[in-house]
């Protein structure tokens, strides 16, 4: 299948005239491909689905170049369109009564963004020494470090995802049932910021819920 979709422009912080600060609609096309299956008298259920995603203008928070005017500094943090991005995902599910009662479910992710086109400012001298490619351009009457992210992963996309659990219920007298569940979840490192300066750790999750419906 294949899907466009757009979200909205708008208008960002504004530096005296609000044209400045207007940025366009984020334009995205999804393709996705999959299969979901039954198996076993539909006590095992299988669905599995590979998708890839195409950004233009996309839209994120970041430096831009100002004049001094505006901020001393040379920069102001606003929402901007900063090129291209791109997704290539994976992801799977697996669902099987085990016994009368007894179900396991298991979801797996994967995801591979990232940026495809996208150059930003810098400002300090640390974040030019960890990021590693600096292109000093004229601005006016004053200079600017700009920074190309191309190829780094988009923030807070963990690469891989996977939740396991194990679901119980079993009928009491009347209307009266016993329900337990018990999953586990992993989540990869993720990214906070576009530079990819500043990482998430990875992290796993156990929740135990127990019952009487």
């Amino acid at each position: 299948s294949a899907a466009k979709g757009i979200k909205p422009g708008g208008i960002s912080q504004i530096s005296g005239n609000p044209n400045d600060g207007a940025y366009e609609r984020e334009d995205l096309w999804r393709y996705e491909a999959g299969i979901k299956s039954t198996w076993l008298d539909r006590r095992l259920l299988f669905n599995a689905a590979y998708f890839h995603m195409d950004y233009s203008k996309k839209q994120t928070s970041t430096l831009q170049v100002v004049p001094l005017s505006v901020n001393p500094a040379g920069v102001i943090s606003r929402t901007v369109n900063i090129g291209k991005a791109k997704v290539d995902g994976f992801e799977a599910e697996v669902k099987a009564e085990l016994t009368e009662g007894l179900t396991a479910t298991l979801n797996y992710t994967y995801l591979r963004a990232l940026y495809t086109d996208f150059v930003t400012a810098q400002t300090s001298a640390s974040s030019i020494i960890v990021i590693g490619n600096c292109t000093i351009q004229q601005f006016d009457t004053f200079r600017a470090c700009l920074s190309s992210n191309t190829g780094r992963r988009m923030e807070q996309v963990p690469p891989h995802s996977l939740l396991a659990g194990l679901q119980y219920e079993r009928p009491l007298r009347g209307d009266w049932k016993f329900t337990g569940d018990v999953s586990v979840q992993y989540r990869d490192d993720r990214f906070l910021n576009d530079s990819n300066t500043w990482i998430l750790p990875s992290y796993w999750t156990t929740d135990l819920r127990l019952g009487v419906d």
